[in-house]
């Protein structure tokens, strides 16, 4: 079977180690991702940072809460396959929840997987840092109570977090961010509580996180222009059809 093959194949959620076929499940999820913001008819203003997204939300499970901001494609992407909802679901025009009421459903959903010992939790994507009075009191609410709850903040974290850790990693770095989250992902469903993801990027100019997880890929000798075109054209494909159908 081929590395490609492999990919679509392997991957258990929750295991730490990286095998070549979970590099290349992350490598195809931010291609997918870059695709849908280039292509899909809402602007994203995401584009060239799907290694935070991808990294901290590729292993969540369908039982895990996520909360993202609104017109946040890349998270809606990862929370609709998560739950294998068609992609059209994406465009349908409904009004998204705001930021606070997704941080309330997230911050409750960590609360139920605390009390049931079922090992749920909850991941919440900040465009910023989280400093804003929401997230404050998210944060505060998560460290009083302990819950398992990942808070990814897209700026340097500079309020105050309590007991709660904090992880700077290179947000253009999909691989050092899914490492990052791995750990946290089981630090909560272990019953340890929150963390704080603090994703940097560099103030010099945005690097590309696709073109870093391919030269990533190139160095281990798993990277194939080939695949790249194929995985493109086939979410092209899908993508095309979705819209189609969302417009019928």
């Amino acid at each position: 079977m081929s590395n490609e093959a492999q990919a679509e194949a392997a991957g258990k959620p929750g295991f730490s180690i990286l095998s070549n076929e979970k590099l290349l499940q992350l490598y195809r999820t931010m291609l997918e991702c870059r695709a849908l913001g280039e292509l899909a008819p809402v602007a994203s203003s995401f584009a060239g940072r799907e290694a935070v997204v991808v990294g901290a939300a590729r292993d969540l499970l369908p039982t895990d809460s996520l909360a993202a901001a609104p017109g946040d494609l890349f998270a809606g992407y990862l929370r609709n396959r998560t739950l294998g909802q068609p992609l059209e679901g994406l465009f349908s025009g409904t009004a998204q929840p705001s930021m606070a009421a997704q941080l309330k459903r997230a911050l409750s959903a960590a609360a139920g997987g605390k009390k049931s010992g079922s090992g749920r939790i909850a991941a919440a994507f900040a465009t910023g840092d989280l400093s804003g009075a929401i997230w404050s009191k998210a944060v505060a609410r998560a460290d009083g109570e302990g819950l398992p709850i990942l808070f990814i903040c897209q700026a340097p974290h500079n309020s105050q977090s309590g007991r709660i850790p904090v992880i700077p990693v290179d947000g253009h770095d999909a691989v050092a961010v899914y490492r990052v989250a791995t750990e946290a992902i089981t630090h909560a469903r272990k019953g340890n509580g929150a963390t704080i993801i603090e994703c940097i990027f560099d103030a010099g100019g945005e690097a590309d996180a696709l073109r870093r997880m391919e030269e990533y890929l190139t160095r281990k000798s798993l990277f194939r222009a080939a695949w790249k075109r194929k995985i493109a054209a086939e979410f092209a494909a899908r993508l095309g059809e979705a819209l189609s159908r969302q417009a019928c």
